[in-house]
């Protein structure tokens, strides 16, 4: 990574904690670490700013019409979106939890052979080993959708 990253991320610690803010960040370093195929995010917050209560859903990445499958990848033609999805990961991983708390999980959302587009879905889960954390308080909340949606 380049210093500046770092020193953006720290800059961001300070300003944010907002998560849409986070992920935009955490996906502006996949643009910088990798040449991924273009894409657009969908993000599935609430009006608060969590993830979908059920699902821990955070929004949606969309691949279309950006890989054709050749004869040598037959059967095993949207691969490479796993790796895709690992560097997605990674990326959001060493941003979101640091500042927002939770763990990052990202993987195949839908996949549709015949429009050739796949959805990777970003998932935020917060437990009590990866509980949310407080902005004000700083204070570890185990199932933040629960807690602070009740307070408000």
């Amino acid at each position: 990574m380049k210093g500046s990253t770092l020193v953006d991320l720290a800059e961001l610690k300070n300003k944010t904690h907002y998560l849409q803010d986070i992920i935009e960040f955490g996906m502006k370093l996949v643009d910088e670490a990798s040449s991924v195929e273009q894409y657009r995010i969908e993000f599935k917050l609430d009006e608060q700013g969590y993830p979908t209560e059920l699902t821990n859903l955070a929004g949606v990445i969309t691949f279309s019409g950006g890989y054709v499958q050749s004869d040598k990848v037959k059967g095993n033609g949207f691969a490479h979106y796993y790796i895709i999805a690992g560097i997605i990961e990674a990326s959001l991983d060493r941003v979101i939890p640091e500042i927002y708390g939770g763990r990052v999980v990202v993987d195949i959302h839908t996949m549709d052979d015949s429009d050739q587009r796949v959805d990777l879905g970003i998932y935020i889960i917060f437990d009590k080993e990866t509980p949310f954390i407080d902005p004000q308080s700083r204070r570890k909340i185990p199932f933040p959708q629960k807690e602070i949606r009740q307070r408000k």
